[in-house]
């Protein structure tokens, strides 16, 4: 048995549905895979279980992860990890998967689509992620990139990208499974990059009618495609939620606070302070945002996009999605790349 502050060797191969268990005390204890091993499998009954604390999963593959058996996960790590599908559940709390991807997950042997979800849970962290090759493995079923569903809390999604994914809905999906009961809140969406959804309607969604408050949301710092809508906030009321520096295709600037977008729209969208900079161009389009390819995904920024240095000369990350200190001119460029 692993000891705290142990480092164990995954050698390559496969290795089907097992199950981690215990509490360790910090630092924990890390599993290192060899780039040919693999946890687990899509079903099931081979995916990886993990019931734990303080463990770290650094590389190799794990195909499908679930923690939401007995007792809670927490302070579980996966550090440039190949992974295809994740499930939070049970009160897990501090969760982390840094670097690696999540895609393309697997539709061969299964009877259902399984989504990336997060439920009752809290602080869980995607960071510097590529979400891609979601697929919807039933014709006709709900899917999304990553779900927030009932109790999930501090949620921070930053440094990612999404991109080439089946979402019947949006990228980013928040609900929760009774009307006003347990809604998802306090959340972080910024410096990221939102690739265009083949079915959906937007890059990040709130479910009408069960989600009645949006409360606690930072949206900042993204740069979306521009063939459908980049946000859908459908809560009726809206507590301290903050759309602040993105890139993208808006009509308006309603539901909570907008300020510092760089909006491209045929008109002047409505209800925008002066903060936030129109360009004309066409609705559900980001042709005049200056972005280098949007349709293979790449948001960065053209030397000629209206979004250099519109972004709020006060209040930015340090650092962009490719880790590049901001501001590079003479202020932050809005948009998740800072191009100077």
């Amino acid at each position: 048995m692993a000891t705290a502050g142990a480092t164990v060797a995954v050698a390559a191969g496969h290795y089907s549905g097992q199950t981690l268990t215990g509490t360790k005390s910090a630092p924990g204890v890390v599993f290192a895979l060899d780039a040919n091993a693999s946890l687990g499998d899509i079903s099931g009954s081979g995916q990886l279980n993990v019931r734990a604390t303080n463990v770290e999963f650094v590389g190799g593959q794990i195909p499908a992860v679930a923690m939401s058996g007995t007792p809670a996960s927490s302070h579980v790590t996966f550090r440039n990890v190949n992974g295809g599908r994740m499930w939070i559940d049970n009160a897990s709390s501090d969760i982390a998967w840094i670097g690696g991807d999540l895609g393309p997950n697997q539709c061969s042997g299964v009877s259902q689509t399984y989504l990336n979800t997060v439920m009752n849970a809290t602080r869980v962290t995607f960071d510097g992620v590529a979400i891609h090759d979601q697929r919807i493995c039933v014709s006709g079923e709900h899917s999304e990139s990553l779900r927030l569903d009932a109790g999930s809390s501090y949620i921070t999604v930053r440094n990612s990208r999404f991109y080439n994914n089946d979402d019947s809905t949006s990228a980013i999906f928040v609900t929760t499974t009774a009307q006003g009961l347990n809604m998802p809140h306090d959340l972080t969406v910024e410096n990221n990059f939102f690739g265009r959804t083949a079915m959906g309607c937007c890059s990040f969604e709130t479910q009408n009618p069960n989600v009645t408050v949006c409360t606690n949301y930072v949206i900042q710092y993204n740069s979306f495609a521009g063939n459908d809508s980049p946000m859908m906030f459908q809560c009726p009321s809206a507590n301290n939620v903050k759309v602040h520096a993105n890139v993208g295709s808006f009509q308006s600037c309603s539901t909570g606070t907008w300020t510092y977008n760089v909006m491209q729209w045929s008109s002047r969208p409505s209800s925008c302070d002066g903060t936030n900079r129109w360009v004309s161009g066409p609705n559900w389009s980001d042709s005049a945002l200056g972005y280098v390819d949007s349709a293979n995904a790449d948001f960065h920024l053209l030397p000629t996009s209206p979004a250099l240095d519109a972004g709020d000369p006060v209040v930015f990350p340090l650092t962009d999605i490719d880790g590049d200190g901001r501001p590079l001119g003479g202020a932050p460029d809005a948009g998740a790349n800072e191009a100077g």
